[in-house]
């Protein structure tokens, strides 16, 4: 709870954002995430509804002038495949477990 409540203060430039984006696609079945647009920065929320593990590429985010990408909660290693500025992101997930992927950009996104 207190790993949150950092991240919610650190980040709330993005979090209390009118730049909302509700149910951000994912590549995964049961997966669900929004996208919180802060000064250069977005941060996406992922929660997994499933009842079993999901590992694998999880969402696809713009990538043009990003610095950065990293999941916050659990601080893990986030694997990324970029194409024509769009970055697949592949990690694990537990079942019913949030976590929260920044990614920091170069230039304003807003």
């Amino acid at each position: 709870m207190e790993k949150l409540s950092f991240i919610y203060r650190e980040y709330s430039d993005a979090f209390t954002s009118t730049f909302l984006t509700p149910y951000y696609p994912t590549l995964k079945n049961g997966v669900f995430s929004n996208a919180f647009t802060g000064n250069k920065r977005v941060i996406y929320t992922i929660y997994n509804s499933n009842d079993e593990r999901i590992e694998g590429d999880i969402i696809q985010v713009p990538y043009e002038k990003a610095s950065n990408i990293a999941e916050l909660i659990r601080e893990q290693e986030v694997r990324i495949l970029v194409s024509e500025n769009i970055a697949t992101l592949s990690f694990c997930i537990e079942p019913r477990e949030v976590l929260c992927i920044l990614v920091n950009y170069q230039g304003n996104i807003t």
